[in-house]
């Protein structure tokens, strides 16, 4: 696993440095497709499951930025009342718990809501019909609001989903005229000044999109925002997140190479490159620190160990978190772009992809 810190001046560069930092000997082991969400205000990653070298997983992780440390929340073996192993699902921290929905249980998408207090998951029971089982979706909240767009059920979908956390109802948005087309594994952020949800990019089984659409949640409306020549080039499992009066976007995979450019766009619809040549990366999750000065002292590692990268910024770190991709396991169904299967620990980046592992990917998801 490889988690990255990015401190980036908002006021100067148009790129970015960066370093390695401290590790962590206890730490989640290698995996794919797991789902991951920042608290901000108490500086901590969740992160569960996913698809590791021989097995999906079911442990659930906290990474304590201020201690520099994992804990294990689940373990390997959770009780009978907890999600049970799955990849592709979606997780979100909402200011108070933890929320998760749907995936792949090896056998078939998943259509269950858990919630996390802390110490215990909840299994979450409607008496409205909601999404139907998928993977591939983004996952939102406001206030008490969880918000579900697009993913993979067997087709690629555009629907929009509102389940009111107080209530425990779903409501059915559908496909509105001028909505964006189907799509799965997109980026997504919602900016809560404006209370709209931003969505960019995803994969439609045949085509990779470079759109980016706002969704004003007020109004129910949708709007297309960006889609020209100075934008992100077009893409899927990029990492996204919403500070700072901005749209931050990192990495993702284009058909044919992983990439590694960070984008910055504002509320004067401009977009910005802050880094072309950052560390090359896709299916991670982008968030933001809050806290502002912070000083991280550098420790270099051995490259087989857990790290952090980090630059320093005047306001505060674009945080990305980054786990090894593995091995697709069948190559029938829709997933991310497989990798070379390894137990090492990967560094920084995907420079030193085997070209072998390059041509898979353009055959599968080009």
């Amino acid at each position: 696993m490889v988690a990255v810190l990015l401190y980036l001046s908002l006021l100067t560069p148009v790129f970015a440095t960066w370093s390695l930092a401290s590790s962590a000997l206890t730490a989640p082991r290698a995996r794919r497709a797991h789902a991951a969400a920042w608290d901000a205000v108490e500086r901590r990653w969740w992160l569960h499951g996913g698809r590791g070298e021989e097995t999906l997983l079911e442990d659930l992780w906290i990474w304590d930025a201020d201690a520099e440390a994992w804990l294990l929340a689940q373990g390997s073996s959770p009780a009978a009342s907890a999600p049970a192993a799955r990849e592709e699902h979606a997780l979100r921290w909402d200011g108070l718990q933890l929320w998760m929905f749907g995936g792949f249980d090896g056998e078939n998408y998943v259509k269950d809501l858990w919630s996390y207090s802390g110490t215990s998951w909840s299994l979450v029971v409607s008496t409205t019909t909601g999404p139907s089982a998928r993977g591939g979706h983004v996952l939102l909240s406001s206030n008490a609001t969880l918000w579900i767009h697009g993913g993979y059920d067997g087709l690629y979908r555009q629907d929009l989903w509102h389940f009111d956390t107080a209530s425990g109802l779903w409501m059915h948005y559908g496909a509105a005229s001028g909505a964006p087309a189907a799509r799965a594994y997109h980026g997504a952020a919602y900016d809560d000044v404006e209370e709209a949800i931003w969505i960019h990019g995803g994969y439609d089984g045949s085509f990779y999109y470079r759109d980016l659409w706002q969704y004003l949640t007020a109004s129910n409306t949708w709007t297309l925002v960006s889609s020209v020549t100075g934008s992100p080039s077009a893409r899927a499992y990029h990492g996204m997140t919403w500070a700072e009066e901005s749209l931050w976007l990192q990495g993702g995979f284009n058909g044919q190479l992983p990439l590694g450019d960070l984008w910055r766009f504002d509320r004067l619809g401009r977009w910005q490159l802050l880094d072309a040549c950052g560390p090359e990366r896709y299916g991670h999750v982008a968030g933001w620190d809050l806290r502002t000065g912070t000083k991280w002292k550098s420790k270099w590692m051995e490259e087989d160990d857990i790290l952090w990268a980090l630059a320093e910024s005047a306001r505060g770190p674009l945080i990305l978190s980054f786990l090894e991709q593995k091995a697709a396991s069948d190559e029938n169904r829709v997933s991310e772009p497989p990798t070379e299967v390894t137990n090492r620990l990967l560094l920084t980046s995907f420079k030193n992809v085997p070209e072998a592992r390059l041509e898979q990917d353009k055959s599968r998801l080009s």
